[in-house]
Parts: structure tokens; C-alpha cells; sequence
């Protein structure tokens, strides 16, 4: 959908689009909501995807400046449940063909954030309520670290995705080395977890200080495990409307799952890792620090993989500087589905969601804390 106003073309039809009932308000003033994933609400509000994703594309087709504003409506059931610190959310936009965000500090209004861009002369924006990072982008940089470090660097496809697209590794190392590492970004699209995990790979293949891991192990690492759920701009889910991160019970016992979520499973269990880490991204203004999700040690059965568990998470709590977080039981029900457990309940793997949230989080220090958690990571459960 696309609507024209004041010589202003706003569109939610570009990659990672998503604008739900775009309308005209006024003169260069437009209004939206976000299209939400089928997921029923009620399960929405229990707290593990209450969140939203908006994503639009100004352009300013006259020969003149003019200044977009974008008022976010905030579904009226989202407040209702207490989740109105999304209307506190720091916005972003980045000029069309680059990823260079920038945040857009909103005004707030009872049930909308107000958002306001100045558009020089043909200039074209997009706005968005996380700062994504495309998976054509992420394909493209996949391939130039592979072209750039053929010696040490391996990309390939793991599965599809429901429509088709390429889920993509690379992997870093030894091929088939039992020291196997491995580090993926969300099946959540609204947190974009892959400026973290492509900063990771890029950091292993061209720091000095790092590359000795390549020796004796093997580091594999998969930025963006939904594909259609980001191109499609959904917060939670894949093209199905399925939620791909709380399928891997189903997987990994052998049953119907999330095409995504098998493609996933496959590629850890063809080399079960030691230790694999799932990164999270998603600054929220009322957050608490970031933090691991730490499992109750019983959860391993081997005594030296729960060691390195017991010494990783304790490692990932100082990078955080915050307190010790609550321990997941075992045999929680929405944990025992997630990918993390299933390898630590499975094959021992040191396993944790390494959430990096609250307010003062970005893309851009994600890249660096991304960095910190590998190396700890490395160091904890390939040290020797």
C-alpha cells in the first residue's frame, strides 16, 4: 500500500515493509499502525512477543524540502496490557541503499508516537521502529566474507525457508572438529540480532588476536535463521505465521516442526557444538539490563560441560553488569521448546539466549557486545 501526500510518497512496500493502514492526515502528514503477526493476542501479552514492528519508506518526489510527519498508532490492546513503553521507543531512519541509522526520538502522544522527517528534494528515507538489517544486505556480506577468507571462511545453505529463501552459514575453521562452536541471531525478526552475529564472524576472520580459534576448532555462525520473517517485516514469525524459536522440541524429537526451525536443528545436529550461544537485539526503553537466560545446571548431565556452563555464565553476567538473573527450571514449558535448551538437554552444549535489551542498547553496540560474548564464549568452552 502507498498513499501520496504533499508531493510525499510513503510506501510499506520495500523489504522488510511493514505499515498497516496507511492514511493521510494532512498535508505531508500520515498515519499507520503495525501489521501484526496472526498470533492471538492473548498469547502475545504473556510476554515472550510483545512487541511490534513498523517499517516505512518515505520519498519526496517534488523539487523542494519538505518535512513527513508519521504518526505510529499503538494498538489500543497493547496498552491496555501495560505495554505502553513502546510508545517511548527510539525510532530510526537511514537513507534508501545504506544502512547508516539514525535514531528519531519520537513525541509522545496518548496512543501514538509522532515521528517527524525532513526530506531534502528527491531524497527517499526509510523510517522503522528497529534498526533491521535486510537479508539481501546480510546475504551480501555473508558472501564477501567467505570471498574475502576463502582459505578459512565456507558459506552455505542450510535449509529454505517456507517461500524459498536461502538460509545461510558460514562456517569458520576446522571442518567436522568435535571443539565446535556455534552462534546464530534470532528467529525473531523484530530484533535484529544479525548486526551482532555478522560482527562476530567478521571479527574471528580478521582480528589477529582471535584467529588462533581457527586452529583447533570449528565457529560457525547464522545471522538470520527466519528469512521470510524479516523480508515480510513480521515481529515473531515466519511466513506461516508460525513462531519459529519455539519449535525445536518438535524438531529435535522428530516431529512436524517450522521449516525453519528443522533447517536450524539440522545444522546443529549434524556436529553437535559445545557450546552455542543465540543472540537477541531489541532496545526497549524500560528494559532490564542485558542479560543471559541461565538454565538450572541439572540440566546437563555431563560434570565438565556443567562447569563450563556454571564459568560461561558467570562471565556473561560481568560483560553485562547485571545481577545474577533467575535460573530456568528444568522442564520449563516455553524454555524446553527453544533451540538453547534442546542443545544443552541433548548433547550437553554450554547453551544460553544471550538477550541484549534496555534502554540505552543500539545496533551499533551490538556489534561490539556481540564480539565480547564470542569471545567469552571461546574462551570458556574451547579454552583448551
Amino acid at each position: 500500500m502507498s498513499i501520496q501526500t504533499d508531493g510525499i510518497v510513503v510506501t510499506g512496500n520495500l523489504e522488510g515493509g511493514n505499515a498497516d493502514g496507511l492514511r493521510a492526515v494532512g498535508p505531508g502528514h500520515v498515519a499507520c499502525e503495525p501489521r501484526e503477526d496472526p498470533i492471538p493476542h492473548e498469547v502475545q501479552v504473556t510476554g515472550p512477543i510483545s512487541c511490534y514492528v513498523v517499517c516505512a519508506q518515505a520519498r519526496n518526489t517534488t523539487a523542494q524540502p519538505r518535512t513527513l510527519t508519521l504518526d505510529v498508532e499503538i494498538p489500543r490492546w497493547l496498552i491496555e496490557a501495560r505495554f505502553d513503553y513502546f510508545l517511548r521507543k527510539t525510532f530510526w531512519t537511514r537513507p534508501q541503499g545504506s544502512l547508516q541509522w539514525s535514531p528519531l526520538e519520537p513525541e509522545i502522544l496518548d496512543d501514538r508516537s509522532r515521528l517527524r522527517v525532513a526530506l531534502q528534494p528527491g531524497e527517499t528515507r526509510v523510517l522503522a521502529s528497529v534498526a533491521h538489517y535486510p537479508y539481501s544486505q546480510c546475504c551480501r556480506s555473508l558472501e564477501e566474507l567467505a570471498t574475502e577468507h576463502p582459505d578459512i571462511a565456507r558459506l552455505r545453505e542450510i535449509g529454505r525457508s517456507v517461500e524459498g529463501r536461502p538460509i545461510l552459514a558460514l562456517d569458520t575453521g576446522q571442518p567436522g572438529s568435535p571443539r565446535r562452536a556455534v552462534f546464530t541471531g534470532t528467529s525473531q525478526p523484530g530484533e535484529p540480532a544479525a548486526w551482532a552475529v555478522l560482527a562476530m564472524a567478521a571479527a574471528i576472520l580478521k582480528r589477529p588476536g582471535l584467529q588462533h580459534w581457527l586452529k583447533g576448532a570449528e565457529i560457525s555462525f547464522v545471522p538470520q535463521p527466519n528469512p521470510d520473517g524479516i523480508v515480510m517485516g513480521a515481529c515473531n514469525a515466519n511466513a506461516r505465521g508460525e513462531m519459529v524459536f519455539v519449535g525445536f522440541e518438535d524438531a529435535a524429537e522428530g516431529r512436524p516442526s517450522a521449516t525453519e526451525a528443522l533447517a536450524l536443528w539440522g545444522h546443529l545436529s549434524t556436529s553437535p557444538p559445545a557450546v552455542y550461544v543465540d543472540f537477541h537485539l531489541l532496545p526497549l526503553p524500560n528494559h532490564p539490563l542485558p542479560r543471559p537466560y541461565v538454565f538450572g545446571l541439572d540440566l546437563y548431565t555431563d560434570p565438565a560441560r556443567r562447569a563450563q556452563a556454571r564459568r560461561l555464565a558467570d562471565r556473561l553476567i560481568q560483560i553485562s553488569g547485571c545481577p545474577p538473573p533467575p535460573i530456568i527450571p528444568v522442564g520449563d514449558p516455553l524454555w524446553r521448546n527453544l533451540a538453547t535448551y534442546q542443545a544443552a538437554a541433548r548433547w550437553n552444549a554450554a547453551s544460553f539466549l544471550y538477550q541484549y535489551t534496555g534502554p540505552t542498547t543500539s545496533h551499533v553496540l551490538a556489534q561490539q557486545r556481540g564480539q565480547e560474548v564470542m569471545q567469552a564464549a571461546l574462551e570458556v568452552c574451547l579454552g583448551s
